[in-house]
């Protein structure tokens, strides 16, 4: 009798997720308008520096203003090159 009831344990909590597990699964629906959502491309700096060693980039990206940020933080930067760049975040 030990050995049955011992299967029984270990057997009744899976037939219960079984039975019950589609019950839940009905619940939960995706939103359409979550899968849309896009994460920002990053804007693409393309640092060149020249044979007198002037610095020169090209910026691409959709995000206009994250260029336009993007430049004058390097601007600043060119001008003070011991200061730090300002955070994109």
């Amino acid at each position: 009798m030990g050995k049955k009831f011992k299967m029984l344990l270990i057997i009744f909590p899976f037939t219960g997720f079984l039975f019950f597990s589609p019950l839940y699964a009905q619940d939960f629906k995706r939103d359409p308008r979550i899968a849309e959502i896009k994460p920002p491309k990053p804007v693409r700096i393309q640092l060149k520096r020249s044979e007198k060693g002037a610095y020169t980039w090209e910026l691409s990206g959709n995000d206009v203003d994250g260029i336009i940020k993007a430049d004058t933080a390097l601007r600043n930067y060119m001008k003070n090159p011991n200061a730090r760049p300002a955070s994109s975040k």
